[in-house]
């Protein structure tokens, strides 16, 4: 009794439970009584006296010994809520990055759509740029020439799913523009007719003007009325060539402007038909490479794996290799299979402190 520090301890693995448990403590400190009180000492004996100093400081040891243990505990209870925290931060990224790495594929496939439907809505937005412009204050020609715009838009599988929408837009477009350049034609037509009937109707007037002045001049005498006829003439055959010329005109800009609208369409079309022929001969080629790429990374693939089942068992027959041998060394010092066996797994997951086995 007298060789002890301190009167109690813990047994291994109750320490914890005892101390978060309010009043855990009591049966130790319950036994600590139990044993203090159980002896009787002579204190009238110096041998008596020096026997109960030294069991108060018996006391004392083991008061320290509880309150070392109560926190160490303590401490390490501590670092649970920064362990916690850590493994949560860990946890969450782990998952964020699993969440990312699981749905790559669906990712990489929404941004490729994004971007496929975007390009298609572009090439829409072409058509719709035309089909909703302002065609007022537009001449024959111009409209024309935005006809000529819309019928170069090549449409085919390439618009995939906006196919069917594209093609009805054009045609809209194109029967809206058509109706416009030859309502715009027939009003110039017009407006150049009535041109050249205002300037007929102006050597009218001007012929009536040269009577009415050709009257008057009657009484002013012979050589002014010749002058006058003379100066009226000449009025009357300017106007009359240039309501000609006008008409002449008119007439020319429609046949040229007719002949560049069948020109063009000719081209639009010949245009369309190459790019076509173009755009399938990309297509098949695009194929073909990808099928090719397809191949070859599945080739790549099928040799990875078999390289890596290689190494993995090479690895597994070069670590039973210095198992069997350390089995060997450990059955020579004495040890059995089950002891050598535990050892080596020990040592192998690095838990036997500094002997460790390296493979």
């Amino acid at each position: 009794m007298t060789e002890q520090k301190e009167l109690v301890v813990f047994e291994e693995g109750s320490a914890l439970e005892m101390f978060k448990t309010e009043g855990g403590l009591n049966p130790v400190l319950n036994k600590l009584a139990e044993i203090a009180r159980s002896y009787k000492w002579d204190i009238s004996t110096e041998d008596g006296r020096k026997e109960l100093a030294k069991f108060g400081r018996n006391i004392t040891s083991s008061k320290t010994y509880i309150e070392g243990v109560g926190k160490k505990l303590s401490g390490e209870a501590k670092k649970v809520p920064k362990l916690i925290d850590s493994e949560r931060k860990r946890a969450f990224k782990f998952c964020e990055d699993l969440k990312a790495e699981i749905e790559k594929p669906l990712t990489d496939w929404t941004n490729k759509e994004n971007e496929r439907t975007r390009a298609h809505e572009k090439n829409m937005g072409e058509i719709y740029e035309i089909s909703d412009m302002y065609l007022e204050d537009k001449t024959s020609s111009e409209v024309g020439e935005l006809l000529i715009r819309i019928q170069k838009i090549v449409i085919d599988n390439g618009w995939e799913e906006y196919e069917e929408k594209a093609i009805s837009a054009v045609e809209a477009t194109i029967n809206i523009l058509i109706k416009a350049r030859d309502k715009k034609a027939e009003q110039e037509i017009e407006k150049a007719e009535l041109e050249q009937f205002r300037k007929e109707k102006e050597v009218r007037d001007a012929k009536e003007e040269a009577d009415r002045m050709a009257k008057e001049a009657e009484a002013l005498g012979i050589e002014r009325k010749k002058a006058e006829d003379e100066i009226i003439k000449i009025a009357s055959e300017q106007r009359v060539k240039e309501a000609e010329l006008a008409r002449q005109k008119a007439e020319q800009d429609k046949k040229d402007y007719e002949k560049r609208v069948v020109r063009e369409r000719k081209e639009a079309k010949e245009k369309a038909e190459r790019e076509k022929i173009e755009y399938q001969q990309r297509v098949d080629a695009e194929r073909a490479e990808a099928e090719e790429k397809r191949i070859r990374d599945e080739e790549a693939e099928k040799a990875r794996i078999a390289e890596a089942q290689k190494m993995r068992e090479e690895n597994q027959e070069h670590r039973r290799k210095i198992n069997n041998d350390v089995l060997v060394l450990l059955n020579e010092q004495g040890f059995n299979d089950e002891q050598a066996k535990k050892i080596i797994t020990l040592a192998a997951t690095k838990k036997l402190g500094e002997l460790v086995i390296n493979y």
